[in-house]
């Protein structure tokens, strides 16, 4: 017995301690029926295949284990696209080992890239969102440290989600406006886009503030041309005159003897830039909008291009007037003078055309950045399907998961008989016989009951087997075609190798001569045994011990 022992025992060392080689195992998810359509694998990863939609960019899976309510296994890996397709893609995710017994519903996140339409036009929309949020921004001493930065691109993201709002859309990972990215990931990128709005924006704000007193400058000598009382007398008399030098002189700068006669309601207005040509609906101070700057600018030139026509008029005129009064042509030529009021005039309200066109390039300015900052919303459209699965298998399926064949040689202690047997191990759990002990192990998983038969006989044997031998053995096999029977408990020792012990149980007669009566009988033996498949695939004599039931 010990030399067929050992003479064996490399052969089943060997089939052992090879691995499980099979493939792993693919499930076909339905997602328009939101279910799959096969029992799911438990205690091994498996694949989890479907049909993707068109533009599908990324299918990532959540698992719920219904029993719980709670998180499942999670799934570590999503499946991204190669490329864009614009048709329907197979997709193929790696599902992590699930319980036995148990229901589990899969959340499917598919990202779709969107259309350039799509695109341009969640951009667009989102200016004015991103705008509102940059007008009320307030900074310490002009500067965006870190935590302002962090600040700022949380409000803007806020504006963004709620632009979308409850939509089948979403910010996409790792992009500036994705909260889930950190902030030190993005904050080159954030504060060079965001400077690009503020610099204009602050010069903006500068404006304003100083437009008040640049109002109230241009005011000054404004007033004092329209309040001259020797202008008025000469203004008079040119109007009366005949004299084609001033005559055409009218003809081309009437205009600007009109702005010497302003009232104090209408010297206000020019000098705030709400007259002559047009009323802005928006107060200075409100202005965001080129547009909205428009009519302060123009009203502006108009009243600049008015006092150079006042001055025109006025220096051909006087030559022509030798009649006037001393007093009113030196009034005169004193408003006309370098340091004069009219001079004076036109360089502050030529200032203030100035400040116009600058608010309108920070304006300008800022409305492009503000353009560029928006290219950085980078959205995708969302679809969550929920697909149910059970690890629950019916009666026919669930009898592979609780009962298992093997074979092996069973020794008889008492009778010190070796003979190969084939079993059933039936579990008190499912097991998987395809996931390895050494990632997946429990008792559970390694102990069962064994019910076996020998597959040669038990009988003692002699060279002469007469009629007087046969008639004085004392052991015999429990059934016909020389079998008897194998009951005990196993434990797996590693995938496929197992060791059990139990009885033998025989036919014997008793030791008493006295006594002919022949009864069942048991005796303890110790055996192992590999995965039938594995004892039965083995090359050679060992496995055709197994593959007959004709042995004896």
């Amino acid at each position: 017995m010990a030399a067929l022992i050992c003479s064996l025992w490399p052969a089943l060392a060997g089939a052992a301690d090879a691995p499980v080689t099979s493939t792993i195992k693919e499930v076909t998810v339905d997602l328009a029926a939101h279910s799959v359509v096969q029992v799911l694998p438990f205690d091994v990863p498996f694949f989890m295949t479907g049909q993707a939609p068109p533009r599908t960019r990324q299918v990532s899976v959540r698992i719920i284990d219904v029993r719980t309510g709670g998180a499942g296994p999670a799934v570590l890996f999503p499946w991204d696209a190669e490329s864009i397709s614009e048709t329907a893609v197979p997709f193929r995710i790696l599902m992590p080992r699930l319980d036995a017994e148990n229901y589990y519903r899969f959340m499917f996140d598919f990202r779709r890239t969107l259309v350039k339409d799509e695109t341009d036009q969640i951009q667009r929309l989102a200016i004015p969102a991103l705008e509102g949020v940059m007008r009320s921004l307030t900074l310490r001493d002009g500067q965006l440290d870190q935590r302002d930065s962090a600040a700022l691109r949380d409000r803007l993201t806020a504006a963004v989600e709620q632009l979308i709002g409850p939509s089948r859309q979403i910010i996409v990972e790792a992009t500036l406006f994705d909260r889930n990215t950190p902030h030190q990931d993005v904050l080159d990128q954030f504060n060079l886009a965001v400077r690009e709005i503020i610099a204009p924006q602050e010069d903006r704000t500068d404006v304003v503030q100083g437009y008040g007193a640049r109002q109230g400058d241009f005011r000054q000598p404004l007033d004092v041309i329209r309040n001259d009382a020797a202008l008025d007398r000469v203004i008079g008399v040119i109007e009366a005159s005949t004299d084609p030098t001033i005559v055409t002189a009218l003809g081309q700068s009437r205009p600007g003897l009109d702005l010497a006669r302003l009232d104090a309601t209408q010297a206000g207005e020019r000098a705030n830039g709400t007259q002559p040509l047009e009323r802005p609906t928006t107060p200075f101070t409100s202005i965001w909008a080129t547009g909205e700057a428009g009519p302060y600018e123009r009203n502006y030139r108009r009243t600049l291009a008015d006092l150079e026509a006042l001055r025109q008029v006025l220096e051909a005129s006087l030559p022509v007037l030798p009649a006037l009064p001393a007093a009113d042509r030196s009034a005169v030529q004193a408003l006309l003078a370098a340091d004069g009021a009219i001079l004076n005039a036109r360089n502050l309200v030529n200032r203030l055309v100035v400040l116009m066109g600058r608010m309108r390039s920070d304006l300008d300015e800022r409305s492009v950045a503000l353009a560029n900052l928006s290219t950085l919303v980078s959205v995708e459209a969302r679809k969550l399907v929920v697909v149910d699965g059970t690890t629950v298998a019916d009666f026919r399926t669930a009898q592979n998961w609780y009962i298992s064949m093997d074979a092996g040689f069973a020794y008889a202690f008492r009778i010190g008989t070796l003979t190969p047997y084939v079993g059933a191990n039936i579990y008190f759990r499912p097991v998987n016989k395809d996931a390895p002990l050494r990632l997946v192990d429990s008792f559970g998983r390694r102990f069962a009951f064994t019910f076996g038969i020998t597959l040669s006989s038990i009988e003692e044997e002699s060279v002469n087997d007469t009629a007087l031998v046969r008639a004085s053995r004392t052991r015999f096999d429990l059934m016909n075609m020389h079998r008897s029977l194998l009951l005990g408990v196993g434990f797996r020792v590693t995938q496929s190798l197992r060791l059990s012990g139990g009885a033998l149980v025989l036919k014997e007669k008793d030791p008493n001569p006295l006594i002919t009566t022949i009864a069942t009988a048991a005796v303890p033996y110790i055996a192992f045994s590999l995965d039938f498949d594995v004892a039965t695939g083995l090359k050679g004599g060992l496995g055709g011990l197994f593959g007959t039931s004709d042995n004896k």
